[in-house]
Parts: C-alpha cells; structure tokens; sequence
C-alpha cells in the first residue's frame, strides 16, 4: 500500500475575530474601516502608560518579570487584501527567526529560566501536594509494562524472519526483534536504537527489507529532526555497510527485487549553515527520486525524476508486488490528491538485472505519466499484471476500490469497492485474493473482508469494545494478518486472523503494571452535540466509572481539527494517569477538518475560509461539557499540538473565558508566514496563503500570533523543541513574545513557554523527556486549576 507521502502535519488546524490585534499596520483604510488607524496601532502598541485604574489593579496582582526583548518598529511586510488593498503587517520579533543568532539564544535562555522560576518559586508543588520529581516517579512506574507491536514477515529462503518491535517498558525507543518464525520463544534483537546515542534521542523513521531478506535500510533522525540518514544492514551478519544517505525527508524506501539496490527521494543539502540539521528554516526545496545501488556512494545514485518547475512537489515510490513497475506518485501539499505515474523496470516479463530505462533530453527516466493532474487520490494496493488496484477518492468522498488497466489507451475504471455509507480508510492485500478494508463508522474502526478479483464481501470483524485498529500487518503474499485493537482504556490485543475459519484468536495480550486500573474502572462514551451553525459533532469522553456531574471535574479537552487526520480511541498512558491521579476526565472531540463524519466532505468543511468551523466546534465543545455539568471553565485545560496548537491559540484568541489552562505544543501560530519555512508550503491546501488577496483575509482574522488583545487569558504554557523543522519553533517563540509583551503587565494568570532542547515535533522523541515534558505540563496546569494529586 503506498501512503501519501505528504500526511506529515501531524506527527504530524480559523476564526473570525472582531479585531485584529495591532501588529497590523494599514494605509488603504477607507473611511467606513473599522479597522484602527496605523497611528492607533502603534500607540497601542508601543504604549507602556496605564490609567490610575489599571495600575492599582497591577499593584494587586502578583506578576511575573517577563524578558523585555527588543522591537524592531522597521521589521514590516507588505500584503494584499481582496478588501482593502494594500496593507503593511508589522513583524517586531522578525529576528527569532533566527535561531542560532546570539539574540535568540538569550532569549531562550531568559524564558527557559522564566518557567523554571515559576515551577519553583510560586509554591506549584506545594498546591499540588506532589514535587515534580515525585511526578516524573510515579509516572515512570506507572509507563513500566512491556509493550509489543504486531509481527510482520519479511524475507524468503533462509533469509525468512517474524520481526517485531518491542519495549521493555522504560526504553527511550521501541528495539526491532527478530525470530524464525511465529511459534518459536527464541527471539533475538536485530536493532536497538538506543544504542545510536547516549541519551536516546536517535530514533529510527522509514525502514524497508529487501523481497529477499538479504539486506535492511533504515533511516536513523537525530534529536527529532524530520531529516534522517538512510543506513544498510546485511540481517545476516548484522553487518552496516558503508552506504549512508543523507538529507532524506518524509520518503519512503522501496527495493529491487534483486536486491541490487533500492528507490528513494530526497532533498539538496540544506543551504543555511547550522549548529545541526533540524535547526534550519529554509524551505524544503526540489525533492528527487534516486536509485541507489548497494556498495557505492551516495554521489553515484542515478536520478530517476525531478521536476525543476515544480519547486514544491513531493514524490512517492512504490516498487510493486510483482516487482516490475516502479509507481511514483506526486503530491504538491497535503491535499489527498496526487498524480500518477509509472515506469516498467525491465524488458519483457522478467524481474532482475539492468533496469530498461529510457531518458528524456533533460535527462530523467521516461515515465508514464498516467494520471496528470491534482483531481483526486490514487493509493496502490496491489496489481494482477498491467491491472492496478487503488484506493481513489474520485468523485467519491469516502473512497472506493477501482482497477485500471494500464494498457487500456481509455483508462477505464472499475469499481471493486463502491463508495460505502462509512469513510474507507485504508485498505491492504492479503493471502494473494483477500482485500482487508478498514471502514471508519462513527469515528469507530470496522474491518471488512472481500475478494481482490470480485469485490465479493466475505465478512467483516468485530472488535471487543470501542475503539481502533492501531496497526495492521499483513502482504499479498502472507498467509498471516495480524492487527492490534486497543481503546483509551485497553492497552492493546494483538489478534491473528485465520482466512480458513475467518476467525480471530488473540496472538499476544498487553499486560499494564499494578498501577494501571483495570479497563472496567472507566467509562468511556460517546456523545454528540450542536457546534456553532448547528452542524452535529462527536466527542469521546472518558472518566472513572461513578463520576459525579457537579462542574468539578478537571477535563483535559483535546484537539486537532485539520489535514484530514481522525482523532480515534487509542491507548495512551499519560492519559490515564491524569484520569486516575487528578480525578480528571479526558474529552476529544471530532472538529471539522479532519476526516471522521463523512471522510472529505468534513475535512473540507475545516479548511481555508471555514478555518473558523473548526474553532467554533471545540468553542461549542467547552460550551457542551460546562451544560452538561461535567466540569466549569475554571477546570478545563485546552490542548492540542502542530494544528492542535493553532487550534488552542486562536481558541483562547477569541473564548479566553472558556478555560482556566491553555497548552498550545508545537503549534503553527503565525499564519502569515508559515509557507515560507521549511515543509509549510504543503499546508496551503488546508490553510490558504498570505500571498494570495482572499487567503490573507481569511487568514488574517484568526493568525494567532496578530489576534492576541489585552485582555484576561488562561494560564498559558507554550510547549516547543529546538530541533523542530517541521513547524519551526520560532512560531510559538513571536507568539511567547508578542503573547507577554501584550498582556503581560495585566494578566493575572503566567504565560509562559517551555522549551524543549534535542527534540523536534514530537516524532521519535525520546520516552525520558516526553515524561519530563509532560510530567512538567500537568504540575503547571493542575497548580492553576487548584487541583491536588491522589495516590
């Protein structure tokens, strides 16, 4: 199945506001604006008087020392807008931008040292009756339990192998186990990355055997980058060979069935002279597919495709089932869509030796370029000779199964799968004639059985309780499909289906540590409620069993709304300790933008110049659990990351009211200028563009960073990483900033940053500091809130 190599916002989100804040500056304000004059701006701006009233309100409120960093005045960018013409934004904190520049450094050392004042001078242990160290202890125990992934197998002949990936319970990443076969006890590890850097922040990201087992290539990142070096194994000898290659981003790896080689892309070296890769802000640039073969350099690899006047567009490669053909596929952002094309390897039927390329006069590999244009998806599953099988979201919303002749000169689709009442969500070939398709009902996952040749419907699984198919594994030709159920409040089943007796029988059960309460001490539901234009929307809420509705319990309200990603029932453990220590209750609504209700037709809904359905849906959330007394405003933490975190920025822009704790992590906040930073441009298709007159007036009317006023917000604590290059943190550093230099002589709540140092968005950050991080996140918020801890 060949993923669309762009859903990588992730890891992986606007708002109508009466005002923008007053880093606008605008000279083609006609006499009907209600906009305020530049003047205004600026005094508003840059005034530090207050009247009598508010400077005896200062005196009573205990005030934190925030930085003071300097204002460029001249830092200005020139905009259109549709309506009023020409329109200069200020940028006074342009200069975080930098991130190696001596200015910022000081900065975050200033604010770093700021959060660490407050967590120690402020009394936080105290009124949480738990030290922070204490926290990081109990959690630590409580994260202690093994936990296994499903095996999958690789490799033919004596090269065969069940690999599966393991933790012991408190290992910074999960090692990649190898065993002979399913039934044997004897298995062996075959790579830890633990042991690629003394503090566990190497993790692995694409991986890919060889169709013989003979060889592995796996990409190694380095403190949460998104760039990794791809590195090659012989899994017999467990030897690394010489071949590294750099500068690869969200690619996958795909090999030649000879094993003389594999597919990949990647990107030129980076231009900015940085301290490490992951610290640079330019644009990701000309993306390329290669061929490298096994035993030489990286300077040697043959180019198969580029496309210099396309400087934006992404590619994909798939090397089939049969070996044959090389699928490249083509995306321009995040949009699920992409074009298609395709080369045949090698002359006649043969699968082996010199490929049987042809070049163009530019140089690149001649391919087919089947599907030319951005109309639709197509996903591959599988092929029969020339006929192909996709997963397509063409003139189907909710997705379908199609085959396409490649030598059919009219391209003619066959439905295999129509469009279903339920949003399909992925769909895999398995034991050569089975498709395995995942249906989401409900925001639920159903698994459904059919013929690859028919279409027939065979049966479908029915899953123990609510909640998701986390990982599935299985290929054309294994006899074998493994998937692993798990919910908020089951730690995860891992079942083998039987396509003989079209069972399943539990292959390996999770089993949690005595600190974790048994899944039948919670209540997990789910409830629907009207947003904002009366449009019906689903949250999972999640508690013990017996609570109380009287307002008082503090809820952790997350979520994310954008890029056609489905918040589902999934097992977390950091979860269920604010559930069981805090007395909390977890709620995650289903916010227009992502694909839940109706695949497309709700992702569309969130997006550009509806932006702001996804706000008034988490609003109305709030607006939800307060009437059904669930909790009050002064117990409810908002949160969410990358678009979750514009989310809760734009959110507590225009309802600070709602909440009593804000936590935007690693969030996309100036969206003005997002484009210009390293892989953003691939979010214009959920978020619009500044450079265009209609985009940026959409987009001008929730930015976070231009909403914030001075006014009374949540307690506030900005989570973000030195190494992240995928929403680079000088985001939430001009909002930290801009955020305390408005606000910060009258807000009686902290607002506050923190930042992380070798971690990036979140992808393989290490298991020690995502529990210092959030250990950190729920001393601060529960301090807030006035809330105790409970063994």
């Amino acid at each position: 199945m060949l993923k669309n190599t762009t859903k990588f916002l992730l890891s992986s989100a606007n708002a109508l506001n009466k005002k923008h804040h007053c880093l606008l500056i605008n000279k083609c304000i006609s006499s009907t604006s209600k906009r305020l004059t530049s003047k205004a701006l600026f005094n508003s701006l840059n005034s530090d008087a207050k009247d009598e009233d508010q400077q005896q309100v200062t005196k009573k409120m205990s005030l934190l020392n925030y930085p003071q960093p300097a204002r460029d005045e001249n830092a200005v960018d020139e905009y259109q807008s549709k309506t009023d013409g020409l329109v200069k934004m200020a940028d006074p904190y342009r200069w975080l931008e930098d991130p190696y520049s001596e200015p910022t450094k000081k900065w975050v050392e200033e604010e770093n040292k700021l959060f660490e004042e407050y967590m120690k001078n402020n009394n936080v242990e105290e009124k949480v009756g738990v030290t922070r160290e204490q926290l990081k202890e109990y959690l630590t125990k409580m994260v202690n339990y093994e936990k296994v992934g499903c095996p999958f197998k690789r490799g033919e002949g004596e090269h065969i192998g069940y690999y599966f990936y393991k933790n012991d319970g408190l290992q910074n990443q999960d090692v990649l186990w190898v065993k002979k076969s399913l039934e044997s006890q004897d298995a062996e590890v075959f790579l830890d990355p633990n042991q690629l850097s003394v503090d566990g922040t190497s993790s692995l990201r694409s991986t890919a055997f060889s169709k013989k087992g003979d060889y592995f290539s796996y990409g190694v990142s380095e403190k949460g980058s998104d760039w990794f070096t791809i590195n090659v194994m012989e899994t017999k000898t467990k030897k690394v060979l010489d071949d590294k290659l750099k500068y690869c981003k969200f690619t996958g790896i795909t090999w030649a069935h000879d094993s003389s080689g594999f597919f990949y892309s990647r990107y030129p070296a980076p231009k900015a002279n940085v301290e490490s890769l992951g610290s640079e802000t330019e644009a990701n640039e000309f993306n390329k597919v290669y061929f490298h073969k096994i035993g030489t350099s990286q300077d040697e690899d043959i180019l198969i495709y580029e496309e210099n006047s396309q400087p934006k567009w992404m590619f994909g490669v798939q090397v089939t089932d049969d070996g044959k053909y090389l699928i490249v596929t083509v995306s321009e952002s995040t949009a699920p869509v992409n074009r298609l094309f395709y080369v045949k390897l090698y002359k006649g039927d043969e699968v082996g030796g010199d490929f049987s390329f042809e070049r163009d006069e530019l140089g690149r590999v001649k391919l087919v370029k089947y599907i030319d244009n951005f109309d639709a998806e197509y996903d591959y599953i599988t092929n029969e000779g020339t006929k192909f099988y996709f997963k397509t979201n063409l003139n189907a919303q909710k997705s379908k199964v199609i085959c396409m002749d490649i030598n059919d000169e009219e391209k003619k689709m066959i439905e295999i799968l129509p469009e279903d009442e339920d949003p399909l969500s992925y769909v895999v070939c398995v034991n050569q004639d089975y498709l395995v398709a995942c249906y989401l009902h409900n925001v639920q996952d159903v698994l459904k059985f059919y013929k690859l040749s028919t279409g027939e419907f065979i049966n479908n699984i029915q899953l123990p309780a609510i909640g998701s198919i986390v990982s599935i594994s299985g290929r054309k030709t294994d006899t074998n499909l493994f998937y692993k159920f798990s919910s908020f409040n089951y730690a995860g089943t891992i079942y083998s289906y039987d396509f003989g007796t079209k069972e399943s029988k539990v292959f390996y059960q999770t089993k949690t540590n005595e600190l974790v309460q048994d899944p039948e001490n919670f209540e997990v539901k789910q409830e629907w409620y009207k947003s904002k234009d009366g449009t019906s929307v689903p949250m999972f809420i999640v508690h013990k069993k017996g609570l109380k509705k009287d307002g008082n319990t503090p809820c952790w309200l997350y979520g994310y709304g954008g890029f056609s990603i489905s918040l589902q029932p999934y097992f977390s453990i950091f979860r269920l300790f604010w559930i069981q220590f805090f007395n909390g209750m977890l709620v995650i609504p289903n916010l227009r933008g992502g694909s839940e209700i109706g695949g497309e037709a709700w992702h569309v809904q969130g997006i550009k110049d509806k932006k702001q359905n996804v706000f008034d849906d988490m609003i109305a959330a709030a607006e939800y659990i307060v009437k059904e007394k669930y909790t009050s405003p002064e117990k409810i933490v908002l949160n969410g990351g990358s678009n979750g975190g514009l989310l809760v920025a734009a959110c507590i822009n225009q309802r600070p009211d709602l909440f009593a704790v804000a936590v935007p992590s690693v969030g996309v906040l100036d969206m003005l200028k997002f484009h210009t930073w390293t892989i953003g441009s691939a979010w214009i298709s959920d978020y619009g563009c500044s450079s265009d007159p209609e985009g940026f007036d959409y987009l001008i009317k929730y930015s976070p960073l231009h909403n914030i006023k001075e006014q009374q917000y949540p307690a506030v604590l900005v989570t973000t990483a030195n190494h992240d290059d995928r929403v680079v943190p000088h985001h939430s550093f001009k909002y930290t900033a801009q955020l305390q230099h408005v606000c910060g002589k009258s807000n009686t709540k902290p607002l506050l940053v923190r930042i992380e140092t070798s971690a990036g968005h979140g992808a393989g950050k290490s298991l020690t500091k995502s529990i210092e991080e959030i250990c950190d996140i729920y001393i601060f918020a529960a301090s807030e809130m006035g809330i105790k801890f409970h063994l």
